[in-house]
C-alpha cells in the first residue's frame, strides 16, 4: 500500500502540467484567435473537472495534452515565420 508521501510525488508531475497547461492554451488561443478568445480558453481550462480529475490521479492525459498544446504553439509559430 502506497503511503501519503509516495502518492504526492507520484502526482506531482500530472499536477504541474494541469497548472503549466493553462498558461499554454492561453498562448495557443492568443496566436490563433485573439486577447478575449485567449481569457475565456485560459478560465475555462482552470475550472476545467476534466484536468482536474486527471491531474489528482497522476494519469497521463494532462501531461500528454500539455505536450500537444506546447506542439501547436511551435507548429503555428513555424508557419507564421515559414510565411514571412
Amino acid at each position: 500500500m502506497p503511503t501519503k508521501q509516495h502518492m504526492g510525488t507520484t502526482c506531482l508531475p500530472s499536477l504541474i502540467s494541469a497548472i503549466l497547461l493553462i498558461p499554454a492554451m492561453y498562448f495557443l488561443a492568443k496566436i490563433l484567435f485573439d486577447k478575449k478568445i485567449a481569457l475565456i480558453t485560459a478560465f475555462l481550462t482552470t475550472f476545467s473537472p476534466w484536468i482536474h480529475i486527471f491531474a489528482r490521479h497522476a494519469h497521463e492525459a494532462v501531461p500528454t495534452t500539455l505536450f500537444i498544446v506546447l506542439s501547436l504553439i511551435f507548429l503555428v509559430k513555424y508557419k507564421k515565420n515559414k510565411n514571412r
